[in-house]
């Protein structure tokens, strides 16, 4: 409503939630808030030109079409809408040569993954990738490859699997991520890391990467860097006995019978995209920092006194690295990634504790924005008005017409006699239309009298036009009695 417009600037503040103090400072029962509720985020709208909250502890950030489950202050909506978690890129960043600037392809956009488009513009793996010639992308372990009916070659199914059908999603968060090849196979036990077959025997053996949440968005700040555990499924050999190492374990086809393990990968239309073990990225329980939770978690592994109760949350789950076109059987252009190699994980940013958004209704104060407004109302008509036997609108001479003209998108017309009794409403849906057209009849479908009308024009966006006019009839013509 314009007119209620105050001409003041405002911010829109997420925090987390908290409870409101009332008059007497006694609080909101802690207890009669879920634990959920408590930390979730919230928005609230400061007026900064008087210091007022306006509105506070407001959930919805609904992005749906038509949502209306928003306050009205101020003579405005405020409507707040945001990201879902979600993934949003796979880049590779650095190769044994260091830093790649801009940031080379990590998966695979012909199979719908997210990727950049800075080298090259369709977001497909270059040359530049690597120093060696692999050319490597995120994805998740396939169940037959191209040849034997796989059927995990899209995006769609990375997602499914990799997030447990967006069950992990509120645990990705806003955070990034990256998988860091510190190590080499040619030198296991130089810097990588361990990992531990926990869905087997829990054996545990080195490998040559390290897994890091990276923070939200703050990818040159280490000090927000959190490493995290690597669980793994050793999938060499068709038993999957395992061998202890990292390495391209799937591939083959059962077009030419020498299928291993899960066969390559169906991501693209050859049968030379073997792919890697299966990764799964867990949180450690101490979340501090850099490396201290992880090399806990670690120092008993390599003791064989591992305790599953010190595992935090699942991150990601049955993640591999495929090599495209990396070979039909061994051996591959590369068996793993160059030493050197990090691929990152980017995430969406919902709004969240911290952000500030703000905006100012300046120039829309009420005295500019009535002079606009009253004159739209005042141009709104009730015609033919007086009504007079008949009018050019009439479709024939017991279907009469009036119109109401100038009308704004959104209104309601509710029409009286002089007693006060409401005869009709009309409500205007269609939202290109100027007119309204009304047939003479009351709601019960019986055409009204003569006499003087009161119409109220109901207009969300802008007021209320109040009207009279005449209607003069010269036989009244019932079909209902």
């Amino acid at each position: 409503d314009p007119r209620a417009v105050t001409g003041d600037d405002y911010d829109i503040v997420f925090t987390t939630f908290y409870v409101i103090y009332d008059i007497d400072s006694s609080v909101t029962p802690w207890d009669t808030l879920s634990a959920d509720t408590i930390n979730q985020n919230v928005w609230h709208v400061i007026n900064t030109s008087t210091g007022d909250s306006v509105l506070t502890n407001w959930f919805n950030q609904s992005d749906v079409s038509g949502e209306e489950d928003y306050p009205i202050v101020d003579g405005l909506l405020i409507k707040v809408a945001g990201p879902a978690p979600s993934v949003e890129l796979f880049e590779v960043v650095a190769n044994a040569d260091g830093p790649i600037d801009p940031a080379e392809s990590g998966a695979f956009p012909w199979a719908g993954f997210p990727c950049p488009t800075g080298v090259d513009p369709d977001g497909y793996p270059t040359d530049g990738q690597q120093v060696a010639a692999g050319l490597w992308g995120f994805h998740t372990a396939d169940n037959g490859g191209t040849s034997g009916g796989g059927t995990r070659g899209g995006y769609d199914a990375f997602i499914s699997r990799a997030t447990r059908d967006g069950g992990n999603l509120p645990i990705i968060g806003a955070y990034d991520y990256e998988m860091r090849f510190t190590g080499d196979n040619a030198s296991p036990g130089v810097n990588g890391g361990y990992a531990i077959e926990a869905f087997n025997d829990d054996n545990v053996f080195w490998v040559p990467f390290e897994l890091w949440n990276t923070g939200i968005g703050t990818p040159d700040d280490p000090s927000d860097d959190v490493r995290l555990v690597v669980l793994i499924i050793d999938d060499a050999n068709p038993d999957w006995s395992g061998d202890n190492i990292y390495s391209l374990e799937s591939y083959g086809s059962d077009g030419d019978g020498t299928c291993s393990g899960d066969c390559e990968h169906s991501v693209s239309g050859g049968d030379n995209d073997p792919f890697t073990d299966w990764v799964y990225w867990y949180t450690p329980t101490d979340m501090t920092p850099g490396e201290a939770g992880y090399l806990a978690n670690e120092a008993d592994m390599l003791a064989g006194t591992y305790d599953y109760s010190y595992l935090g949350d699942e991150v990601f789950a049955r993640t591999v690295l495929v090599n495209w076109n990396g070979g039909t059987l061994p051996p591959f252009n590369q068996d793993v990634p160059e030493q050197g190699t990090i691929f990152r994980i980017s995430t969406a940013k919902p709004n969240g504790a911290g952000d500030v958004y703000s905006f100012s209704t300046a120039g829309y104060e009420p005295s500019v924005a009535a002079t606009g407004t009253d004159a739209l109302l005042d141009n709104i008509k009730a015609v033919p008005n007086p009504y007079y036997l008949f009018s050019n609108y009439d479709a024939s001479l017991d279907k009469r017409e009036m119109k109401f003209t100038n009308l704004p998108a959104e209104c309601t017309i509710s029409i009286y006699n002089l007693s006060g009794d409401q005869v009709r409403v009309l409500a205007k849906e269609d939202l290109t239309a100027t007119q309204l057209t009304w047939d003479l009849l009351n709601s019960y479908g019986v055409p009204v009298g003569s006499g003087i009308f009161i119409y109220v024009v109901d207009a969300p966006a802008f007021g209320q036009k109040i009207g009279k006019m005449a209607v003069f009839t010269e036989v009244e013509l019932l079909d209902q009695y």
